[in-house]
């Protein structure tokens, strides 16, 4: 017969709550007849605590990165776009759809495109932390609007260079109250 596992909480004598993963063999005679459980209990409470853990900071940067007054995306080694939040999109006037098909040489003009992968080259060295910008990008609808980048790399588990993320925010304002 095949072992029946389930997880569930367990109260013990001094009133406190443990989480249980409980596991169940039938034990069979020879004639492959069960005969009586076999039953092994195992405290989980602490890969319970780390999961929810896990979840609490995962709904928090997910809240974070969706709801931020900035622009925020996140590109591969590759310059491809990963994930947008919805300021971004609104800062150019694309869907997220839109943007995850798409480079950042969709956006950045031509002329500043070496400057770019130049920087990112920086970062991918070693040589620079970050990257803090500020350029004209064009939007959906082909006008220029001028925004701030401050961009760092991200390295995985094993130290190795694994994505960028970057914020962005709209300075136009800023800039044509400069040159006036």
């Amino acid at each position: 017969l095949t072992p029946v596992a389930d997880e569930m909480p367990f109260v013990r004598r001094d009133g406190s709550t443990i989480w249980t993963r409980r596991t169940m063999s039938a034990a069979c005679d020879a004639a492959g007849d069960p005969r009586y459980v076999i039953s092994v209990v195992e405290d989980i409470t602490e890969r319970k605590r780390a999961e929810e853990a896990l979840r609490a900071s995962e709904q928090l940067l997910s809240a974070t990165f969706s709801q931020a007054g900035v622009g925020i995306f996140v590109t591969s080694l590759e310059s491809g776009y990963m994930e947008v939040n919805d300021k971004y999109c609104a800062m150019l006037g694309y869907t997220r759809d839109e943007l995850v098909r798409m480079s950042i040489s969709d956006v950045n003009l031509p002329q500043d495109m070496d400057d770019v992968l130049a920087n990112r080259a920086r970062m991918l060295s070693g040589e620079w932390p970050h990257s803090t910008r500020e350029r004209q990008v064009r939007r959906k609808d082909g006008t220029l609007v001028w925004v701030g980048h401050s961009t760092t790399l991200v390295h995985d588990e094993s130290g190795k260079p694994h994505h960028f993320i970057t914020v962005a925010e709209d300075i136009s304002d800023r800039k044509r109250a400069e040159e006036r």
